[in-house]
């Protein structure tokens, strides 16, 4: 299993998790054998990031447009504009999302092969210590853990922290102090996601076990019913099944009340941020022009877009951390070392004429029965 989580010290397991290697070395393998893949998806990802971006620019133009539509050379120029923003980032989003789900499908592929070559590669010893039921939540749980973690992590690094940078750079460049004003809220929503992460680990880590559990209370009523039945064991299986399913679902739903406050959260801030926005864009703090409607509906727009990208940059370390727990679970499959090795001088077993004889055989039930 993978090691205890520490919940009164987030930040320490999260530097422990970081030089434990596990994440550095599914990333370096998965980008080293899915570079190109993932370079094109990258790419992708740079330009839908600044297609958002210019989204919440052009809204400036967009008011401005319909305020003025005697401005037809304007009112044109402006919707040539839109349409071409959005079909950049529609097409960017699409080759996105195709190559990453290429490099995904095929570094599940390649885990769930390396998975079953290690186990093959295994005595007889280690499938008596290991469940079948906790093998097989690796070749298929972990694996998949294995992609979306990077997903993730590219997808975040990437896509998300460009899209939310290109935003609010046209938030600055609309309002800067009501950039500044909204920006104050920023890292309370921060603090209060770090605290989350103090019962996420622990939690999700039961959780596995729970579910290895269930599989193989079904493994077990599958292989013995007989016995089950002869000794009328129903009773006692249905009370491990019940008290196993009971456990799955608590800590799901600890889980879920943990990751929705999330959202919540930034929409209660994010409102607060839009409110304030509203207020203090009618007032004259800086003895400058006044805001214009195409500035504000520029800025707003930024604003409210924003939202998204941060709200899932927020919510990445709860989410690794779930993945961490199943990624950990394969690593110690793969780092076992190989038993059932071939000698070095070993020859090929060379094949025999393919035959069965029979000399000097007799049967009989006795010296004088044939």
């Amino acid at each position: 299993m993978a090691a205890e989580a520490d919940p009164d010290n987030p930040d320490g397991n999260w530097t422990k998790l970081l030089e434990s290697g596990v994440f550095w070395r599914l990333l370096k393998d998965g980008l080293r054998k899915q570079g190109k893949i993932y370079a094109i998806a990258v790419v992708a990802m740079v330009v839908a990031a600044l297609a958002a971006a210019a989204s919440a620019w052009v809204m400036e133009g967009i008011v401005d447009a319909m305020t003025d539509t005697g401005n037809r050379a304007r009112v044109n120029t402006v919707a040539a504009m839109v349409a071409g923003i959005f079909t950049v980032k529609g097409l960017a989003s699409y080759i996105q999302s195709v190559y990453m789900k290429k490099a995904g499908n095929r570094i599940v592929a390649i885990q769930q092969e390396r998975l079953y070559l290690k186990m093959v590669g295994q005595g007889v010893a280690f499938f008596d210590k290991n469940e079948s039921s906790g093998l097989l939540m690796r070749v298929t749980n972990s694996a998949e853990a294995a992609r979306a973690m990077l997903d993730l992590i590219v997808t975040s690094a990437v896509k998300d922290t460009l899209t939310l940078a290109g935003l609010i750079a046209v938030m600055f460049y609309q309002q800067p102090l009501l950039s500044l004003i909204s920006l104050v809220i920023g890292p309370i929503a921060i603090i209060a996601i770090r605290v989350l992460l103090r019962k996420v680990r622990a939690i999700m880590e039961n959780e596995l076990s729970a579910l290895s559990e269930i599989i193989k209370i079904v493994q077990e009523t599958s292989g013995g019913i007989r016995i089950i039945k002869v000794f009328s064991l129903e009773d006692r299986m249905i009370g491990r099944m019940k008290g196993a399913i009971d456990q799955v679902e608590h800590r799901a739903n600890s889980i879920a009340r943990l990751e929705s406050i999330a959202s919540p959260l930034m929409e209660t801030l994010s409102g607060f941020a839009i409110a304030a926005v509203v207020l203090i864009s009618s007032v004259n703090l800086m003895g400058g022009e006044p805001t214009s409607p195409g500035q504000l509906m520029s800025f707003v727009t930024a604003l409210l877009m924003a939202y998204e990208p941060a709200k899932r940059l927020s919510r990445v370390r709860v989410t690794l951390e779930r993945l961490m727990a199943r990624v950990r679970l394969m690593f110690e499959i793969l780092d076992q070392p190989d038993v059932m090795l071939e000698a070095k001088d070993a020859k090929d077993l060379v094949a025999g004429p393919g035959e069965v004889r029979f000399e000097n055989v007799s049967f009989g039930y006795g010296k004088k029965r044939p």
